[in-house]
């Protein structure tokens, strides 16, 4: 790595770059003066090729090539490599014929191929772990009575709320309650014309009498907002209940909820149900409804 300073850091920035033009996030970030190792010197500190010799990041002090070659040679206990060089020297101590991943690390040995092309060390097979959300019935039922689907989970708590709130709101409420308030406005004037005709001391009832079918429509329209409001206030409680379990602070729950509590419910049973789950082709990201 001293030698050929910074050729794998270049590396990486060139896969980087094609994985970015892809669409693929990238997990290293490289720079083109990096060196991948560090100096224990007065702590761990990084280095950088500077000209023909080398530069404590982050500082102006100067080490001649030849010095820290010198030094790697009477004292490789005073270097340790980087993320980048880390699998690769671990590789080369104890070979690895496979490596199960998960997503991160998958992105992560995608940057690292050329760093092992570079140094002529064989790469293992990298193979994506299984990977698996756990859906309690509650939850199950919960998560179909909304139709939501885990891309839907990772967005913010009140943009999920909003959605959901309004898919299952009455669309028209307040609109067919105007409507309603002009028909018997209507039918009571019809009704005040007739009557009036066969007792004109009548027409004064039928407007009172539609007087008290409008306040019970207002008494009703109070009622329903109440009902909303309560709606309202359940629903959210039951969409942030879906996301927490689901899709805990946006994260996946496998990297964040541990498995102890499920086992703690559902018994050692549980793992045969996690190994048949998994037992099947493809590697797509599986719901496992418990």
């Amino acid at each position: 790595e001293l030698d050929e300073a910074p050729r794998s850091s270049c590396a990486i920035l060139e896969v980087s770059q094609s994985l970015r033009a892809l669409g693929y996030p990238v997990q290293i970030e490289a720079r083109p003066d990096g060196v991948n190792c560090f100096l224990l010197r007065e702590g761990r500190r990084g280095l950088v090729k500077d000209g023909n010799g080398f530069r404590l990041r982050d500082s102006k002090q100067m080490i001649p090539a030849a010095d820290l070659l010198r030094l790697a040679q009477d004292e490789p206990e005073r270097f340790s490599p980087n993320v980048v060089l880390r699998p690769v020297v671990q590789d080369c101590l104890f070979p690895t014929l496979a490596y199960v991943a998960g997503p991160g690390e998958l992105a992560y040995f995608a940057q690292l191929r050329p760093v092992y092309q570079a140094f002529d060390v064989r790469m293992p097979l990298v193979v994506p772990r299984a990977s698996l959300t756990l859906v309690e019935p509650r939850i199950g039922e919960l998560l179909e009575r909304f139709r939501l689907g885990l891309p839907d989970l990772t967005l913010e708590p009140e943009q999920l709320s909003s959605r959901v709130l309004r898919a299952h709101l009455p669309p028209d409420l307040e609109a067919t309650l105007a409507k309603a308030r002009e028909s018997v406005g209507e039918v009571f004037r019809g009704v005040g014309e007739a009557i009036a005709a066969v007792d004109p001391t009548l027409r004064a009832t039928a407007g009172q009498t539609a007087g008290h079918v409008q306040g019970h429509l207002d008494q009703l329209e109070r009622k329903a907002v109440q009902a909303l409001k309560r709606r309202e206030s359940e629903m959210r409680q039951q969409v942030q209940r879906v996301r927490g379990a689901l899709m805990p602070g946006g994260k996946p729950q496998e990297r964040v909820l541990p498995l102890l509590p499920f086992l703690a419910r559902y018994g050692p049973a549980l793992l045969e149900t996690l190994r048949a789950a998994i037992d099947g082709p493809g590697w797509e990201h599986r719901l496992l409804t418990l």
